[in-house]
């Protein structure tokens, strides 16, 4: 599942639709324009047959229609034509038919293109008949005499090969495109590997460099643009090498200062967490430096007080410090505080001497 979400299968996908949406498109246009050419054939075959008998049967429809002259006429244009062809008089009923279609001699014929020729326009259709599960084009034509409305030609032909034409047409149609779409698949699946596998080495660099490795190793040789952002990838890592490499000396220029600094220094961020803490730190309150960079608070120094002054880690002459807090700033913010710790104990003691020798000198003086 992981696979069909890579670009890789999408790019497929993509190219596999618009193949298809192109070859559904030309397929409807080559099946719709045969069939309106091969329809147009068949309509026009009927309509040349449909005059002709027209033609042939006016004079058999004056005065009166003689129906053993339609009927013969009938015959014999079916002997050469081969047509279901019914002549009207003009109220729609049969008076001469095919042969084989007697049957309907005498039988008023109520469609529509047969009302619309007995007004004196020709019409056709297209019907399906359920008894021989065939489709049949319809065509029928008024017969005029002495300018007057005598009868109508009535005529049908099945369009069975022409639906099986079609049939067929429609079979090669989608078995060449289903061969079409597996090939476009492959040869897409191909190209596309192209683009995804520079793509993927690079997700790899990335995530190597993710992890801390900085060394460029992308090798794609193309002159297109994943060419190019391979080049700047591999500069872009050279580059984070060496500004890693200047951060690690400086980090350890800085471990080394305060890892030697005489003074005291421990760092809280805004919520109070111990961001760092120096040996001297960690001698003077008696704790352990790891677990206060790793779970250490303020509250560990309840002798560090808000404002500057004096801290008397022992009673008497014991270890006496000042502190100084300073704010600890990042983009101009307060990020924290930094509180430097000062051994002032020996100038404490020096001090009290002083003022216990002039304590002494002054009651003597008195």
């Amino acid at each position: 599942m992981r696979a069909l979400k890579s670009i890789q299968w999408k790019l497929v996908l993509v190219y596999i639709l618009l193949l298809l949406f192109a070859l559904e498109l030309f397929g409807v246009y080559l099946l719709s324009s045969l069939e309106n050419h091969y329809m147009q054939d068949v309509k026009s075959g009927l309509h040349n047959h449909v005059q002709l008998l027209a033609t042939l049967a006016r004079r058999y429809y004056s005065p009166l229609p003689d129906t053993d002259g339609l009927q013969h006429l009938v015959a014999e244009f079916c002997n050469v034509v081969n047509r279901d062809v019914y002549l009207l008089d003009k109220y729609g009923v049969v008076i001469a038919s095919s042969p084989g279609l007697e049957s309907m001699i005498g039988t008023e014929i109520v469609q529509q293109e047969v009302l619309s020729a007995l007004q004196g326009h020709g019409a056709d259709s297209i019907r399906f008949d359920e008894l021989s599960g065939e489709r049949f084009y319809y065509h029928t034509q008024p017969v005029y005499s002495n300018n007057l409305l005598a009868g109508v030609v009535y005529a049908s032909t099945s369009l069975a090969q022409l639906d099986a034409a079609m049939g067929e047409m429609r079979t090669v149609l989608i078995t060449g495109a289903a061969i079409a779409l597996v090939v476009s698949a492959l040869l897409g699946l191909s190209l596309s590997r192209t683009l995804t596998q520079p793509l993927r080495k690079i997700t790899n660099q990335a995530e190597a460099m993710k992890a801390g490795d900085f060394q460029p190793s992308l090798k794609i040789r193309a002159d297109d643009e994943i060419g190019q952002l391979a080049e700047t990838f591999n500069e872009l890592a050279s580059q984070l090498q060496q500004s890693w490499d200047e951060v690690l000396q400086e980090k350890d220029k800085v471990e080394g200062i305060l890892l030697n600094l005489s003074d005291g220094l421990i760092v809280f961020d805004h919520e109070d967490k111990v961001l760092h803490i120096n040996a001297t730190a960690c001698n003077w309150f008696g704790v352990n430096k790891q677990k206060m960079l790793a779970q250490g608070t303020a509250k560990d120094f309840p002798q560090l007080q808000e404002s500057q002054g004096m801290i008397y880690l022992e009673s008497g002459m014991g270890l006496v410090l000042r502190q100084q807090r300073l704010p600890f700033l990042q983009a101009g913010e307060k990020q924290g505080t930094i509180v430097v710790l000062s051994d002032i104990t020996e100038q404490n003691r020096l001090n009290q001497m002083r003022q216990e020798f002039v304590a002494n000198v002054s009651h003597e003086l008195r």
